[in-house]
């Protein structure tokens, strides 16, 4: 389905590699261990990376912190997971452990969560009242909603 990378004619260029990471972050905004993958997988040196990735920090095309509340504020808007769900998907972007935690919380409240949560319910069970649910209805709600990354505090005050 995907082209595999062409190798390269000269990985040591410094003026190529830097070119290509621009264009990388033309298609998209992206993590620093992103770039370098990317790089890395294209043939490049690693000194060339490590000077190509330092030269995007510098100059603040290369920018983790601010990756993380564009990714959470996007996530916060257009998906409906929880705050585990979040934390997940910014793993598998390579992001900082610290990064991840401080950016959570401070971009994701309990009062967030809840209405992600609420957006979520509306949309998967429009016609039941939550309230007029049985046990076993209310524990399959319950799952779905710890299935997708809500904590149990949230799903909790949702179906009581």
């Amino acid at each position: 389905m995907f082209k595999k990378a062409r190798a390269l004619k000269d990985p040591t260029d410094y003026d190529h590699g830097f070119q290509y990471a621009l264009f990388l972050l033309n298609l998209s905004m992206r993590t620093t261990s992103e770039v370098k993958e990317k790089m890395t997988r294209r043939g490049y040196i690693p000194a060339v990376i490590n000077e190509v990735i330092n030269n995007l920090l510098q100059e603040k095309y290369l920018d983790d912190k601010n990756y993380a509340e564009v990714f959470i504020n996007s996530m916060k808007n257009y998906k409906t997971w929880g705050r585990f769900m979040m934390k997940k998907k910014m793993y598998e972007k390579q992001l900082p452990k610290e990064l991840i935690e401080e950016s959570l919380n401070q971009h994701v409240t309990i009062t967030d969560e809840i209405a992600i949560a609420q957006r979520y319910l509306e949309r998967q069970y429009k016609e039941v009242e939550l309230g007029s649910l049985s046990y076993e209805g209310k524990q399959k709600i319950m799952k779905r909603l710890l299935a997708r990354g809500f904590g149990m505090d949230v799903v909790i005050k949702l179906v009581k």
